[in-house]
């Protein structure tokens, strides 16, 4: 993976998402690899990601190597047979509202809705040994859904199982940027009303097993 040792920013919604990994990170250090916080939602997600980036001093001159992004995290699932605690890398990202998913609004066309994940990063997280990593798109919105219904709505319009607040918001300010991004999540929660208790059950133990894999993952960069 020679075209993945370049500078790499790893960042998550909050601090306990990225508390084990950095940890990891004190122990193991690994040249080149920063750690950030973009907050919680998608303009959060968006406003402090383009700072990360801004403060990182994105450079194009020829001959240096490519800055890119990875997002941690936690995701939501439609599906309930994905195993809780499966890990997730997103293949795109995508935005959807609730108007919008029942036909009751419509996005402009000159307004992004989806942004692609590089590829070669997904490739590489598909990957990562000992874990059985579902690479698929992950849909994004500003508030969480509650019922399976409104949870189903938002992945007939995306056609992605997966639900993250964050990812769309990050993705549009590395796409804004130029600057390639991936992401790495666990399940922590099926979508419905108890989506916050589950996610409270298993946030914790997601972020360890992200510090494991992301760990493992670049020792082998």
């Amino acid at each position: 993976m020679d075209e993945l040792k370049s500078p790499l920013i790893i960042v998550a919604a909050f601090e306990p998402e990225l508390r084990p990994l950095a940890a990891w990170l004190s122990e193991n250090p690994v040249t080149g690899v920063s750690l950030g916080i973009v907050g919680v939602g998608v303009v959060e997600g968006a406003l402090r990601t383009q700072a990360i980036l801004d403060q990182a001093r994105v450079s194009r001159r020829v001959g240096e190597r490519e800055l890119r992004l990875l997002f941690i995290g936690s995701v939501g699932c439609i599906d309930r047979n994905v195993t809780l605690l499966s890990p997730v890398t997103a293949t795109a990202s995508c935005f959807v509202d609730y108007p919008v998913s029942v036909g009751k609004a419509y996005i402009p066309d000159v307004v992004p809705r989806i942004h692609h994940a590089d590829s070669m990063l997904v490739q590489s997280l598909s990957s990562i040994a000992n874990f059985q990593v579902l690479a698929e798109p992950v849909y994004t919105t500003p508030s969480i859904a509650t019922t399976i219904e409104v949870a189903e709505n938002y992945g007939r319009v995306t056609d992605a199982r997966f639900e993250n607040l964050e990812l769309f918001g990050v993705a549009s300010a590395c796409a804004r940027a130029g600057v390639p991004w991936g992401s790495f999540s666990f399940v922590t929660n099926y979508l419905g009303p108890l989506a916050h208790q589950e996610w409270a059950q298993n946030h914790e133990r997601s972020a360890q097993l992200t510090a494991a894999a992301i760990g493992a993952w670049l020792k082998a960069r």
